[in-house]
């Protein structure tokens, strides 16, 4: 059990590190807390059979250091996330507004450039 929360540690770390939408941040903190709970449960049965606790000690380190830096990571890209959604929202208005004006700009400028039409087809003669 020792081995495998080393694994895991070294696994939620390098998930840390992978830029993606908080996506693998979020794998990588499941991920460190298996390590935890394994890196715990291998230590106190090897410490019950008075053997070397090391690699389970080195598990449990580095599930505690990926669970804190998914952690970070996570709230780091949920925070810039909501920011730029913030702006590009307010930029995406701003411009469907701004379109919207110069359209009805152009459509008055355009009625009033516009000559007077006639019908296309004159009626028939019977019709006057």
């Amino acid at each position: 059990m020792g081995i495998a929360a080393l694994v895991l540690g070294i696994v939620g770390i390098v998930l840390c590190i992978i830029p993606s939408f908080s996506v693998t941040q979020m794998i990588g903190g499941l991920v460190s807390i298996v390590a935890i709970v394994l890196a715990i449960v291998g230590r106190r049965r090897i410490f019950y059979q008075h053997q070397s606790t090391g690699i389970a000690t080195a598990g449990l380190v580095l599930g505690i250091v990926a669970l804190v830096f998914n952690s970070a990571v996570f709230a780091s890209c949920q925070y810039c996330q909501h920011r730029v959604g913030d702006e590009l929202r307010r930029g995406l208005q701003e411009g469907v507004r701004d379109g919207a004006r110069e359209l009805d700009r152009e459509v008055e400028r355009a009625l009033k450039a516009r000559p007077q039409s006639r019908p296309a087809v004159e009626p028939p003669a019977e019709t006057r």
